[in-house]
């Protein structure tokens, strides 16, 4: 499988000007979609990456498998916290469900799990 054939855009350092925690990055990739910020879901391994999906207005996951832990992820109020790539796409298919509406509260993955 050729990954690059499966992307849809792609932004690198120099394509916006200014870097995460900045929304550029963000809002390039957003424009390049021709997608409006607030109908995407930005996912990220660092607080900067949830800092910088919600300042582009976009809902956010946080993945527990980069360099920040569970704590300080959380205290960015991601819109979910996944505990890892895996989990990442059972995330999406809720976000993007006709059935299911988009989440307007940040709810941790810890909290969900006390509701069910």
């Amino acid at each position: 499988m050729n990954l690059v054939e499966k992307v849809a855009a792609i932004v690198a350092i120099e394509d916006a000007p200014r870097r995460k925690p900045a929304p550029d990055p963000l809002l390039v990739g957003a424009r390049r979609l021709s997608m409006d910020p607030a109908a995407c879901v930005y996912v990220g391994d660092s607080c900067v990456d949830i800092r910088a999906g919600k300042a582009a207005g976009m809902q956010t996951i946080a993945v527990l498998s980069g360099v920040d832990d569970r704590d300080a992820l959380a205290q960015e109020k991601p819109t979910e916290m996944s505990d890892g790539v895996l989990d990442i796409w059972q995330r999406l298919s809720a976000f993007f469900s006709p059935s299911t509406p988009m989440p307007k509260e940040s709810t941790t993955h810890e909290q969900k799990k006390k509701n069910v």
